[in-house]
């Protein structure tokens, strides 16, 4: 067997690299694949006309409908490698330009590292920064005070205030005169600025004052980054995007603000960091590990199960409880008469909760008060289940027996096990329509026909 004298040589290699797109590019599993050189080569040459540079680090190839992402031996000009990614979405510009970037740093470090008697531990350190460090190419900023602004909010999550975590939020926009125009009022000058870090590391009253609901920081990117004033979130008057989705409704104000090439950080009390662009995509830092996150695909998978009009309202409910760590299992029927082939006590005069079932059957997700009142529903144990139109059919109602008959039609052979029962809930509940699974840790998935189409957290 011959010895890999170079990393990129590595077997591991290639399976390392295309295991980190997992947090990037929802795709069909196994779907993707590893590709021999040859056929790398050709979707190389294919899409070399269309590249302005001459080592593209991924291409969107049209014949396989594929998001293919090339490995470069070293500074060589040609790939020795590459894998081919199938998405379960419609893949956005900024998709693609975000896994370019992404490669960009994964095949730089292993031309820096090609020794692999000599840069394992290089190898080891910059492995851990690499998702950090692309998000820094993938903004408008200085990518070298990007990642120096991130590394600082990962170190202030580590501070407390009275016992608290801090929940500070900074704004950075791209043009500071322009932003000043749109908070008007709202925005109250400091007598002296201060760096970044001074405010998050070193200022323990920006910890009390900053707290994530009322105030938030307003930073200007020259000198590297200083914090100017406090921006009011109750007293910004911008007008919503009703078409962009913000991680949680206390955020929306803020996302409100925002222009294309802007950026804002947010410290959660769950521990995570969110980054929020301009363009809608958000990365966010939950359990040690960056994702990249865009919710117009959960946008597009919800378009083929409800109307149009309460998409929104339905996106907007899984984001809360996911962001406040509020487990709930969502289901949306596709024909609302299946309801008696899913919920266990269907036909029974006597129903567990019944007073409160009663009661919200018929809400309707997309009128705002009754989506308070449902979105508080269903975090108790059991279902919500809606029909196509956003309406309650049934809520807090446990699941009953995976129907086989439905199982046939869909031609599954045999019914997936997992550990937690809202899994298996949900993947029973999916032979009928949708099920969104949001766990207590955040973590949200989305089921259909027996098969996870989104998932994230």
């Amino acid at each position: 067997m011959r010895i890999a004298k170079k990393r990129w040589e590595l077997d591991e290699i290639i399976n390392i690299f295309m295991s980190s797109y997992k947090n990037i590019i929802p795709t069909h599993e196994n779907k993707n694949k590893i590709l021999s050189q040859s056929d790398i080569l050709k979707i190389w040459d294919r899409n070399q006309e269309e590249s302005e540079s001459k080592r593209p680090k991924g291409a969107w190839d049209k014949r396989t409908s594929s998001l293919v992402i090339f490995l470069y031996p070293g500074e060589g000009l040609k790939p020795i490698s590459g894998f081919s990614l199938k998405p379960s979405v419609k893949l956005l510009p900024e998709d693609i330009n975000f896994a370019r970037a992404f490669s960009k740093v994964f095949n730089q470090d292993l031309s820096l590292c090609g020794d692999i008697s000599k840069t394992d531990e290089i190898w080891s350190a910059l492995r851990i920064t690499q998702f950090l460090r692309a998000i820094s190419r993938f903004t408008h900023f200085r990518s070298i005070s990007v990642s120096r602004w991130i590394r600082t909010m990962e170190r202030s999550m580590f501070l407390t205030y009275e016992g608290k975590t801090v929940k500070h939020i900074i704004l950075l926009p791209y043009s500071f005169e322009q932003t000043l125009n749109k908070l008007q009022d709202s925005y109250i000058k400091l007598r002296k600025s201060l760096t970044i870090e001074q405010a998050l590391l070193e200022e323990k009253w920006i910890r009390a004052v900053v707290d994530g609901h009322r105030v938030a920081l307003l930073a200007s990117k020259k000198s590297s980054g200083t914090i100017n004033g406090f921006i009011s979130l109750p007293e910004i008057k911008v007008k919503k995007n009703i078409n962009s989705y913000a991680p949680h409704e206390s955020l929306e104000d803020l996302q409100s603000v925002l222009e294309k090439n802007d950026m804002a950080f947010v410290a959660t009390s769950s521990g995570d960091i969110l980054i929020l662009l301009g363009t809608g995509i958000v990365f966010n830092k939950t359990q040690g590990k960056w994702r990249y996150l865009n919710y117009n695909h959960f946008h597009q998978i919800l378009a083929d199960f409800v109307e149009e009009k309460v998409i929104n309202s339905i996106i907007s409910m899984v984001l809360n409880l996911s962001f406040e760590r509020k487990g709930a299992l969502i289901i949306i029927l596709k024909v609302k008469q299946n309801l008696k082939f899913l919920v266990s006590d269907y036909a029974r005069d006597i129903q567990a909760n019944q007073y409160l079932r009663k009661a919200l059957k018929g809400l309707d997700v997309s009128n705002r008060s009754e989506k308070q009142i449902i979105t508080a529903a269903s975090t108790i144990d059991g279902a919500i289940i809606f029909d196509q139109l956003g309406k309650v059919l049934d809520v807090a109602c446990m699941i009953g027996k995976v129907n086989e008959e439905q199982m046939k039609k869909l031609n599954i052979a045999d019914q997936k096990v997992f550990p937690g029962s809202r899994t298996n809930a949900a993947w029973k509940a999916s032979l009928f329509g949708i099920a969104i699974k949001i766990s207590s840790d955040g973590e949200i998935s989305v089921f259909s026909e027996g098969k996870i189409l989104w998932e994230i957290g």
